[in-house]
């Protein structure tokens, strides 16, 4: 009879599932049947009393489960009432719902859930009525209508008499308006098979399964040892490409600045004397424009291909605004350069760049995974977070950064706590140049190199060696985060003399000098001086610029001053915002307008901590006063990037600080998740996964079974946030 229990377990655990399935109402509804995007052509209209809007639409399935519809606010003092309507092809009211333009927080889709499906008919047309009972010159909803819909033309209807049925059955004075409102409709053929309830059947079964067969599933599933270095080398690029081209081109975080600077170092303008790039480029990067901070507005594969038509060629250049970097900027940069060796357009060196980028981070997480000695399914889980891969398939600097960031504090605490670990000096070489790499991505990032003094004293022959190492150390990363200005400082007059003494002739491409010199050889020929200085017609006047709310030197001040009342800003930005930088941390998206569902972003942040706890390793203990130290290290670094963004970021004097997302805080996430280290419970949370009683004479591995379910729960996480980012960026039904 116990043989048996494992199929009973499994037939009633698949039997009550699946009758909990077919009875209940899908929530996740996945993609919408119809959809009705605003886009450049779309016309606002309000929403006032005495006028009723009409939109007819046919279903193309049996059930209506929601629609959704776009609508917008007026902010005022007054909030007027509305009524959404919805009636059959007889005239019979399927649903109504009467709000408050209050409830309208931004424009954006609203969503209507019915308490149960509409059995509609397949093929049978639905009236969809929107009114309000008091709206008025200084209150009212706004109603956007796209004019090139491919659906039946929205019209207007005068009320008569207060009777809204009547006036909608009768039909007279119609105003028509080419277009019809934006709407999305989610339909389904039956309500026991929808797409979602077939995942959803398909779950219960593979659940039901593995309960029957869990004794044979788990030996088998032992036999195999799963390294989470080569783990990381299979998924990353499949995770990594499909947001490289399901993201549409600049909808990362200020990646249009990413790659104009990007081109500029392409262009040997590493110094960046003059900050200009070819006014095509400028061109593309508009394309996208229009979605930035409007979650509303869609694109497709076509739209995205019509750039193709930009070319590059001799054309005027135009002043832009671009970071400083370097160093963080040279995987997209070899990307672009090598497009522009076989000059493909533009679309094609911003997809090559993209690539670059995201190779250059899975090789640094793959040597920190290999290097780190404990937590490799955590820097595993960092890695394959969306908002980390969503970076790294970008041209976003902060993806080359957060992996110096993560290798750095791989080898550290491979030094400090790899028991067998001889330290040689090619490991503190590797450390000196990781460290100074980072300075010269983003300088709040090199306090990761303080981590240094975790490293135990009886390593280094002496401890005057050791401080001297570490002295120097710091020096260097101090050094190199000025590098960059230094260079510039130094090499500015070697700049204006050669500007000086050559001159680019846009004809012939050949090079002038100014009379009295002596003659330039160029490919065996003889320039001689020209007569007088060489005139060019005047550039096109840039557009005037718009003065910055933001003052870097008068907000220092301001925090140098009064550094108590600045502390309170940052305590109580922190405080204000900590759900915010929770929620950026795993996945925000686009120009922070696209989030993740908050289940599966809480879920990942336990899940990380779940893996801290786990993630000991018999014989490598963490001392009290390390785990503080890397604890003051993480903190201090928060403090910097903070103040950093209140500094270039903020009008002077504004509380709370703005500006602040939680991807800033994942390369230093690692020094906090190693407060949870504790190689005691690891080891016993590892031995009951593992079904071992007895203590074992030497360290268990991570369980087999819990490796698996990362990995599982990376596939599942990542697949909700393409699912995201798809529903976000295109319209997907006609």
């Amino acid at each position: 009879m116990k043989k048996f229990l494992p199929l009973l377990f499994g037939i009633v655990f698949f039997s009550g599932a699946v009758a909990w399935i077919a009875g209940s109402r899908s929530s996740m509804l996945l993609f919408p049947s119809r959809e009705v995007t605003a886009g450049d052509s779309t016309a606002y209209g309000p929403v006032i009393k005495d006028f009723i809007f009409v939109q007819e639409i046919t279903l193309k399935k049996r059930y209506l489960n929601q629609i959704d519809l776009f609508l917008a606010n007026v902010p005022g003092k007054l909030s007027s009432e509305n009524v959404l309507l919805l009636l059959t092809n007889d005239y019979r009211i399927a649903y109504t719902r009467k709000f408050s333009s209050d409830e309208i927080e931004k424009p954006d889709y609203h969503s209507f859930s019915f308490p149960k499906p509409l059995d509609i008919g397949n093929g049978k047309k639905i009236y969809l009525c929107l009114y309000s009972t008091d709206g008025d010159a200084n209150n009212y909803m706004v109603l956007p209508r796209e004019k090139k819909s491919g659906q039946p033309d929205l019209y207007v209807i005068p009320i008569r008499n207060n009777d809204v049925m009547r006036t909608i059955e009768q039909k007279q004075k119609i105003i028509p308006f080419p277009g019809s409102m934006c709407f999305r409709t989610y339909e389904s053929a039956s309500l026991i098979f929808t797409p979602i309830k077939w995942l959803l059947y398909a779950l219960a079964l593979l659940v039901s399964a593995l309960l029957v067969f869990f004794k044979r599933l788990k030996t088998f599933i032992l036999h195999f040892v799963i390294r989470p270095e080569w783990t990381w080398l299979i998924l990353s690029p499949v995770f990594g490409l499909l947001f490289v081209f399901i993201t549409p081109p600049f909808q990362a975080p200020d990646e249009p600045a990413h790659f104009y600077r990007t081109w500029q170092i392409t262009e040997g303008n590493v110094l960046k004397y003059n900050d200009d790039i070819p006014r095509p480029l400028i061109q593309f990067a508009g394309f996208c424009e229009r979605l930035k901070f409007k979650p509303w507005r869609k694109t497709n594969r076509q739209e995205i291909l019509t750039t193709n038509a930009i070319k590059l060629g001799p054309t005027p250049r135009a002043h832009i605004v671009s970071p400083d970097y370097v160093i963080p900027y040279l995987p997209q940069a070899l990307g672009v350069a090598f497009g522009r060796v076989f000059s493909l357009n533009p679309l094609s060196l911003f997809y090559l760049g993209r690539i670059l980028n995201l190779i250059s981070v899975i090789l640094l997480l793959y040597f920190t995974i290999r290097t780190v000695p404990v937590f490799k399914w955590m820097f595993f889980l960092l890695g394959v977070m969306p908002m980390t891969l969503y970076l790294a398939s970008s041209f976003s600097y902060d993806a080359v950064t957060l992996g110096l960031s993560f290798l750095l504090t791989a080898v550290i605490l491979n030094l400090a706590l790899n028991p067998v670990k001889t330290i040689r000096n090619r490991d503190l070489i590797l450390v000196f140049v990781i460290s100074s790499l980072l300075a010269l991505c983003k300088p709040p990032y090199f306090i990761i190199a303080f981590s240094f003094l975790i490293i135990p004293k009886q390593k280094f022959s002496s401890g005057k060696k050791y401080w001297l190492i570490f002295a120097g150390l710091i020096f260097m990363v101090f050094g190199s985060s000025q590098l960059w200005t230094v260079s510039r400082t130094l090499f500015r007059p070697l700049h204006k003399e050669l500007q000086t003494h050559a001159i680019i002739h846009k004809n012939t491409g050949s090079f002038m000098v100014p009379a009295g010199k002596k003659t330039i050889a160029l490919s065996g020929k003889t320039i001689q001086p020209s007569p007088s200085p060489v005139v060019f017609p005047p550039e096109p006047s840039p557009l005037p610029r718009q003065e910055s709310p933001y003052n870097p030197r008068a907000q220092k001040k301001f925090i140098l001053d009064d550094l108590p009342r600045y502390a309170g800003i940052l305590v109580q930005s922190v405080f204000t915002n900590a759900d915010l930088y929770c929620l950026s941390f795993v996945g925000l998206f686009g120009w922070v307008d696209t989030l993740m569902p908050h289940f599966f972003i809480y879920l990942y942040l336990l899940t990380l901590c779940w893996v801290a706890l786990s993630g000991g390793e018999r014989g490598i203990r963490i001392k009290a006063w390390k785990k503080g130290w890397l604890l003051l290290i993480f903190v201090s670094g928060s403090i910097l990037i903070i103040t950093a963004l209140y500094v270039y970021c903020n009008p002077v004097g504004c509380s709370p600080i703005a500006a602040v997302q939680g991807r800033y805080f994942i390369a230093l996430s690692p020094l906090l998740f190693l407060l949870f280290y504790n190689s005691r419970i690891s080891g016993s949370l590892n031995r009951w996964l593992d079904g071992q009683k007895k203590v074992m004479t030497s360290p268990p591995p991570y369980p087999a079974l819990l490796a698996w379910s990362l990995i599982i729960f990376s596939l599942i996480s990542t697949a909700v946030a393409f699912y995201t980012i798809i529903t976000r960026f295109y319209a997907v039904a006609g």
